[in-house]
């Protein structure tokens, strides 16, 4: 080291030495380079090369392994969500599924105990079935009844705008109402076809199309349900539909009223309005459906039903058969057409009063008189006098004349703005001087006694599909 350290220094010193050295170096290097470094540069670059054309089939490999597992997990949670599905439609979730059906049953597939790719069990489902029937609960009560309360609302709105094209007759009032529609099979279709809270132009056009045979379906199981009713009471005549025959009256036992048939369609206790439950019990709410249970509500009404309906008591269908025969007509066979075509007048006399009528106000003239005598099994009566229940009886009309001044009311017979909704007061008035119809001829009444009293029936009025048995007079001129 001492030695090498005086050469250098000779070479420090020595400027040609110094020259001789660094070439020496230099062709040491060199051959360093080429005979070492180059052939190692040379090996790792290979085995680089070498490694990368190896990773390219490696990594398609890893990739299209894990597509399959990722595709055989996939398989597993589909069929865990479909089993999850089925056990929840079982539990009665029914119309939440078919909703989150539109959207690949989107808030099931991001619940921990359903994303899993596992078979469901028994054991498991019992783990998360109380989770998933609370999800199911709020999916309900926000999402699902938010977009069918808004998609029913949209077509409660544009029946109505059909109902009034151009104006609203006595012939609207026995179509069904919106609620009778909206639970129909094939609105339920359109109601559930999409998310959107707002009806598609497509769905009103196919809603529209539908409306006809919708409105005769239901026309047609009405009168179904009506039927049976009459049967006791009438003799079947082929080819004559005893709903329109004179003798088709029913009896509302809740207002006690007698109605004839198609007026029935329209009468106002059929319909509770702002009585969203169903009748009875509170059992017959649970058989409603969400969607039916949302109709109810965006109606404030029910569906029509005859079960407060029943067929008039047999004294009474017999006084009604016995004034048709007067009349030289066979009750089984007479159409209410067949009687107003007789233009004949009833000449009525009781204890207090004489009067002469037409026929229809000759049977629910009978029809009151029978109501102050008779006692339904629906009353107790067992405390009340004779006087007693005159006076109950009155008072309950009275209350209803009441109730019926506060309505908004439709005149069934014109379409001039005077006879759209006013009050009970206006529409009264509307009736005497507004309608030339009501004359002694054009009622079919003779009109030789000047100072007849005509009975101008309250049935003409439409106060939102509600009948009352009211009645509105005038003296004949």
């Amino acid at each position: 080291m001492q030695e090498f350290a005086i050469n250098l220094q000779q070479v420090i010193h020595d400027l040609d030495a110094t020259q001789n050295f660094l070439e020496v170096q230099k062709a040491c290097v060199k051959e360093i380079r080429e005979v070492h470094v180059v052939p190692l540069v040379d090996n790792k670059y290979t085995h680089i090369y070498r490694c990368v054309q190896h990773v390219a089939p490696c990594l398609e490999w890893d990739i299209a392994r894990s597509q399959t597992r990722e595709t055989r997990l996939q398989i597993l949670r589909d069929a865990r969500l479909q089993n999850v599905v089925a056990r929840l439609r079982q539990m009665g979730w029914e119309d939440e599924l078919d909703m989150m059906d539109l959207e690949d049953y989107g808030p099931l597939v991001d619940h921990p105990g359903v994303h899993v790719a596992q078979e469901l069990t028994d054991n498991a489902w019992s783990k998360i079935s109380a989770s998933l029937d609370a999800l199911m609960q709020e999916y309900r009560m926000h999402d699902y009844q938010k977009v069918l309360t808004a998609r029913l609302t949209d077509l409660s709105v544009l029946l109505n705008e059909i109902y009034a094209e151009p104006w609203r007759t006595r012939v609207t009032e026995f179509k069904p109402h919106f609620v009778d529609i909206a639970t129909m099979a094939g609105v339920q279709q359109i109601i559930r076809s999409s998310l959107s809270e707002d009806l598609e132009v497509e769905d009103e056009q196919e809603f529209r199309a539908l409306l006809p045979s919708l409105t005769a379906h239901w026309q047609a199981s009405v009168a179904a349900s009506l039927r049976p009713m009459l049967e006791p009471f009438v003799v079947s005549k082929p080819g004559i539909d005893m709903l329109n025959l004179a003798i088709a009256y029913f009896d509302c036992t809740n207002c006690c009223s007698m109605i004839a048939y198609p007026d029935v369609l329209a009468h106002g206790c059929i319909r509770r309005e702002h009585d969203v439950r169903p009748r009875d019990t509170d059992e017959a709410q649970n058989t409603m459906s969400v969607y039916e249970q949302i109709a109810v509500n965006v109606a404030k009404s029910q569906k029509w039903s005859s079960d407060i309906l029943r067929a008039p008591p047999a004294s009474q269908m017999q006084f009604i058969r016995s004034l048709v025969n007067r009349c030289g007509l066979d009750p089984d066979r007479a159409t209410r057409a067949d009687m107003d075509a007789l233009d004949v007048s009833v000449y009525r006399v009781t204890s207090s009063l004489k009067f002469t009528s037409t026929w229809h106000r000759a049977i629910q003239n009978e029809w009151d008189l029978f109501r102050f005598s008779y006692v339904t099994e629906l009353d107790d009566v067992s405390a009340y006098t004779s006087d007693e229940t005159t006076a109950r009886l009155k008072a309950e009309q009275e209350e209803r004349i009441k109730q019926a001044s506060y309505a908004f009311w439709c005149c069934s017979m014109c379409t001039e703005p005077a006879g759209r909704r006013q009050n009970w007061e206006d529409m009264r008035k509307h009736i005497v001087e507004d309608i030339p119809l009501l004359t002694p001829a054009n009622l079919g009444m003779k009109s030789r006694n000047r100072t007849l009293r005509i009975i101008i029936c309250t049935a003409i009025l439409t106060p939102g599909n509600m009948e009352v048995a009211s009645y509105a007079q005038h003296k004949g001129r």
